[in-house]
């Protein structure tokens, strides 16, 4: 009996996260089916050696002339350059559990469509004692998120997150790839899935598992106040609603931004935090917020 293998390329976009990329490479080397290549598109000043891998990996280093990290911009770069008909994005934080590669790409595949996985949260570090089957004794999941069994077709296209997903290549340039207009953090993941429907490609959602890494995280983001503000105005202008509108009511609420959620009026920048009030709102480790 022949068995049908399914090529498909891991893109990772990566800033400053080497500790937590070593670990999610490593969930790769654990894969059942292991991916032709691995594209880590690199925004900071470099990657020191990462070792051995049973895949190519391929560094890439992605121009940050840019005011803010263009993550929607070197999701593309990745995908321009793989060389296999089926992608994998996965966030630098997130290890795969062993078969989460190969149900992917065979649920992506045989949909031709978008899948999203699902991501379990850790409840604390990686260390060199952790086995596969710690990852996921020590992760919870997200409580907005669905569980899913198996795989389940999804109408509500804003349920997807770009943490870890599949789609064929064909399907990711006919609809148009990531809007490149959103840099930095904020809403470029959910475009990106509202573009997918108008193209008519259908979402899933599947059981396959991703264990997510803590790392410090600010609540609010107001580290991301600039690009969430020009993110959430584009978005409103393509889309007609405001998305991320409780991080938005948290800026208001703080004196950052002047913005009504009922108005079609544009949010207005009002100030920026300096430093101090920034750090404030780390919060050093926390699975999820």
């Amino acid at each position: 009996m022949t068995i049908f293998v399914i090529h498909y390329t891991v893109i990772i976009t990566h800033y400053r996260r080497e500790a937590n990329l070593l670990n999610t490479l490593e969930g790769l080397r654990r894969q059942t089916a292991l991916p032709i290549e691995v594209i880590v598109v690199d925004m900071g000043n470099g990657i020191g050696s990462l070792g051995a891998f049973p895949f190519d990996l391929k560094l890439v280093d992605f121009d940050l002339d840019r005011e803010f990290m263009p993550l929607a911009a070197a999701r593309n770069h990745g995908a321009y350059q793989s060389s296999t008909e089926q992608l994998i994005f996965l966030d630098v934080d997130c290890v795969p559990a062993e078969d989460f590669c190969e149900k992917m790409a065979e649920i992506s595949f045989r949909k031709n469509g978008l899948v999203m996985g699902t991501p379990l949260y850790m409840l604390g570090a990686i260390s060199e004692s952790t086995t596969p089957q710690n990852l996921k004794e020590q992760s919870i999941f997200h409580p907005a998120r669905p569980k899913v069994n198996g795989v389940k077709k999804e109408s509500c296209y804003e349920l997807f997150w770009s943490l870890c997903f599949s789609i064929p290549k064909q399907r990711f340039l006919e609809m148009g790839a990531f809007d490149e207009n959103y840099e930095g953090y904020g809403a470029e993941d959910t475009d990106f899935a509202l573009n997918t429907k108008a193209a008519g490609i259908p979402f899933y959602l599947s059981g396959a598992e991703v264990y997510h890494q803590q790392h410090p995280i600010y609540i609010p983001p107001l580290n991301h106040l600039e690009p969430i503000v020009n993110n959430c105005n584009r978005f409103h202008q393509k889309w007609g609603y405001w998305p991320m509108a409780d991080c938005l009511h948290d800026f208001k609420t703080l004196g950052y931004i002047d913005w009504n959620a009922e108005s079609k009026k544009m949010i207005r920048l009002m100030r920026l935090p300096n430093p101090e009030q920034v750090q404030e709102r780390l919060l050093k480790n926390a699975p999820y917020r």
